[in-house]
């Protein structure tokens, strides 16, 4: 079976690995690493925050930056504090128009051995998703360049939706990435030398406290105080 091409990617760098550290042991260092930012975004006039009720919806933007490195992949979660771990779903990914188009991942699957990211055993922040959310580009032979470290070049990743429990605690909460020590940002080829994003992404989602109906000895106590002002407005 064809490998897919984030697939492919892990499977070269498997073969890296000693020819770095034979490099290392002649006296030869690795290049240095320019900043690689994660940047989530939301829609409307604020884009660092939401504000969104217990239930609701809301979605985000996620993109990567680059000052220096040449990148053919990245691999990331998302995770939420607090509170609201174990309280929230992704609900829905969009790769339209990322360069990012190969998906470690798909969308859905069986939900266990072939499984996908919105699938529910694996969907749920608590506090992290379960699957990599990583992709890699198209053709690995043509990376993703920078424009400089004065103008980093920038790249839609994917706009995520999620959704939140009905009893979710109000409150402030934040919404991350997240990558283990040492992955997250995969190099141009041969090498595909995978190092740590200089920066994480956060997102500020405010949890608003649902205002409910009257109690309903309240809304009798307001219905009599009515029919008392008709009556002596009668008389």
């Amino acid at each position: 079976m064809m490998k897919s091409t984030s697939q492919s990617i892990r499977f070269l760098k498997s073969f890296t690995a000693p020819t770095l550290f034979a490099a290392t042991a002649l006296g030869f260092s690795a290049p240095a690493q320019g900043a690689v930012n994660l940047g989530l975004f939301g829609s409307g006039s604020n884009p660092t925050s939401v504000s969104v009720s217990p239930g609701g919806t809301f979605s985000v933007t996620l993109n990567v930056s680059s000052t220096a490195e040449q990148l053919t992949g990245v691999d990331y979660y998302f995770s939420i504090n607090g509170a609201a771990a174990g309280k929230v779903w992704l609900a829905g990914r969009d790769i339209t128009g990322s360069p990012f188009s190969d998906t470690l991942k798909l969308d859905t699957g069986d939900n266990n051995q072939n499984p996908g990211i919105l699938d529910s055993n694996y969907s749920l922040l608590s506090p992290r998703n379960g699957l990599d959310l990583g992709a890699a580009v198209a053709n690995v032979n043509s990376a993703l360049g920078p424009n400089g470290g004065a103008n980093p070049a920038a790249y839609l990743l994917a706009k995520y939706t999620f959704t939140l429990d009905s009893t979710i605690p109000a409150g402030n909460y934040s919404l991350s990435t997240f990558a283990y020590a040492g992955s997250g940002v995969v190099t141009q080829a041969p090498s595909f030398n995978e190092q740590s994003f200089s920066q994480q992404a956060a997102f500020s989602v405010v949890v608003t406290p649902v205002v409910g109906a009257p109690e309903p000895t309240g809304m009798m106590a307001l219905l009599g105080l009515g029919g008392l002002v008709l009556r002596r407005r009668r008389h």
